[in-house]
């Protein structure tokens, strides 16, 4: 960081002082990380998702509407390619840019009791989201070295923010922090 003093508009004094960020874990010990822990998404061979081992529908143009796998996978197309994977309590839908590529995979787990926990692998980070009835109330994100990145429940009224080594950068409460 460089400060500078100036009279009458000319700097007088610049100094150039190094400011490092001195390590905290503040901000932790009301966080509750149950549940929003990354999920794992699915290897998918693109390439190959046609020669799948399963019963077969069609759409009207041949093309492939759903594979339905003897180990219970449903993976469900549109007319651009695969939409998404479902298996058990677990739906994997799978986004793509304007050229088609497949870019993330958000895999969404019903929990039962009007529980839904949303995990997706965005860029650098990865976002948990836990909502009830549709409406988020609990979330974290992380940096892509594992380290918390981001962190709120709606009920405790905590919003904390961490930089890549774990320490507090910012946060809000209605309780003291």
């Amino acid at each position: 960081m460089t400060s500078l003093k100036l009279k009458d508009g000319i700097p007088y004094e610049v100094k150039n002082n190094e400011s490092k960020c001195i390590p905290n874990k503040l901000g932790k010990d009301d966080i509750d990380l149950t549940g929003l822990e990354p999920d794992v998404p699915l290897e998918i061979d693109i390439d190959n998702i046609s020669k799948i081992d399963g019963e077969k529908k069609y759409f009207s143009n041949n093309q492939i509407e759903q594979i339905i796998t003897p180990d219970g996978y449903i993976y469900d197309f549109d007319l651009t390619g695969l939409n998404s994977i479902k298996k058990d309590n677990k739906t994997y839908l799978i986004n793509r840019n304007e050229d088609g590529e497949y870019l993330v995979q958000t895999i969404i787990t019903d929990l039962g009791n009007g529980l839904e926990k949303r995990s997706e692998k965005i860029f650098d980070h990865h976002n948990i989201y836990i909502s009830k009835n549709g409406k988020d109330v609990k979330g974290a994100s992380y940096h892509n070295n594992g380290e918390l990145s981001h962190y709120y429940n709606e009920e405790q009224k905590i919003i904390r923010e961490f930089d890549e080594n774990g320490n507090l950068i910012a946060a809000e409460s209605d309780k003291n922090i």
